[in-house]
């Protein structure tokens, strides 16, 4: 669901508003599938591990032995919050090998308290990002973190600026119609399909969930955005999906086998 990713770096999500709902529990599920460890720093108080759920039935795997190793991180104060990520940073708290993946949603929402001065917010999100940057490179693993520029409260110029310069890798996120138009909002909460830009690179991936409304994860085919016209991978039925078995052999009348 996402193109690949280096290890060793922050890669900044920035969305609208909140287009990585999407992305992040998939994220999680196939690593926690694959028997590894995930870190969650939930800046917003919004993940519900219930989410991830389906997504490891999907995967077959031993959903309670899975949930067990999502380590879920809330700070309920910027300090806090501030706190528990240079707590990640101390040794042993992220273990070689059994985590690559450390999700922190949301970062800079808490560093936009108005109960303290917009210079100190900006240099407790400073020094978050540097523990961040210094966890990635130490540990090997890759941190994604994402911010809302339309978020309540909006994401900072200021803000923006610092957790740029500190990531690796800058991505944004934006919601597509079905005619891969861009979308200002996410209408009801629902989308079509999600364009990830590489700020750096230009490179542009799309990705679209399964019909049916079923929890799957699927690679961004790779858009480059030099390309036009280009068309999206066919979506193959499977007996395993709700209906599947009915479209299956439609499909296969249709071919003559």
């Amino acid at each position: 669901m996402l193109p690949p990713l280096r290890t060793g770096v922050i890669h900044l999500l920035l969305q609208g508003r909140h287009e990585s709902r999407l992305i992040l529990p998939r994220v999680a599920a196939c690593e926690l599938a694959q028997g590894r460890v995930v870190h969650w720093v939930d800046g917003a108080g919004r993940i519900d591990p219930g989410h991830l759920v389906p997504l490891l039935h999907w995967h077959g795997c031993d959903v309670k032995a899975s949930l067990s190793r999502l380590r879920i991180s809330r700070g309920h104060t910027a300090h806090q919050l501030a706190a528990q990520i240079e707590r990640l940073t101390a040794a042993g708290e992220v273990s070689i090998g059994a985590v690559r993946i450390v999700i922190v949603d949301q970062l800079a929402t808490m560093f936009s308290d108005p109960q303290f001065s917009k210079a100190e917010g900006r240099a407790m999100l400073r020094r978050s990002l540097e523990n961040l940057a210094t966890l990635a490179e130490q540990r090997g693993v890759c941190v994604l973190v994402t911010a809302s520029r339309f978020g309540n409260p909006s994401l900072s110029r200021d803000h923006e600026a610092v957790l740029q310069q500190k990531s690796g890798e800058v991505y944004r996120l934006r919601s597509l119609d079905g005619n891969n138009r861009r979308r200002s909002r996410l209408p009801g909460g629902d989308t079509s399909g999600l364009s990830l830009t590489n700020v750096g690179a230009g490179s542009s991936h799309i990705w679209r969930p399964l019909p049916w409304n079923q929890a799957s994860l699927l690679d961004f085919p790779t858009k480059e955005s030099r390309v036009s016209g280009a068309s999206d991978p066919l979506v193959i039925p499977s007996s395993s999906q709700p209906k599947g078995e009915r479209i299956a052999q439609t499909a296969r009348s249709a071919n003559g086998s």
